[in-house]
């Protein structure tokens, strides 16, 4: 073998993958934009969270006046869910939960004399980092947020 056919053999070999500085650019670039993207995505996925919270509110607020007409009084949340079906949220413990939500009502467990004439409903979410987002409705239909 001479010198040219070595030579040549050495450059075919080369041009068959990347070299180890083009694959670590490759990932340092990749690593700057997900550093960039996953805090907003993040954000926005909390955004999203927030908005069907608030939204599922509005559902429950009218839910309630609809169980009103009938039945004269305000309903408890388990009431609630069998009057109007399981898309407000999943049943647990006398609370609703959805899209990581907990829908809750303040009292806990309202007589029916109160139910005649209010109701208020929380919404709280616990972040992984431990922050806390609540928001509340009551029979007037305006939703608050009360945390942070």
């Amino acid at each position: 073998m001479n010198h040219h056919s070595s030579v040549r053999l050495n450059q075919r070999q080369r041009q068959h993958g990347f070299s180890l500085i083009e694959v670590l650019i490759v990932v340092a670039c990749i690593g700057i934009i997900a550093a960039i993207a996953i805090p907003k995505m993040n954000t926005a996925l909390d955004e999203a969270r927030e908005s069907a919270a608030i939204h599922n509110l509005r559902d429950i607020f009218s839910a309630q006046h609809s169980y009103n007409l009938q039945y004269k009084r305000f309903a408890r949340l388990d009431e609630l869910s069998a009057f109007h079906g399981s898309q407000l949220g999943t049943l647990s413990s006398g609370a609703l939960l959805k899209n990581q939500y907990t829908f809750q009502m303040v009292p806990a467990s309202p007589g029916d004399s109160q139910l005649e004439r209010a109701f208020t409903v929380t919404a709280t979410r616990v972040k992984p980092d431990g922050a806390t987002t609540q928001f509340l409705t009551d029979q007037d239909g305006a939703i608050t947020q009360t945390l942070p």
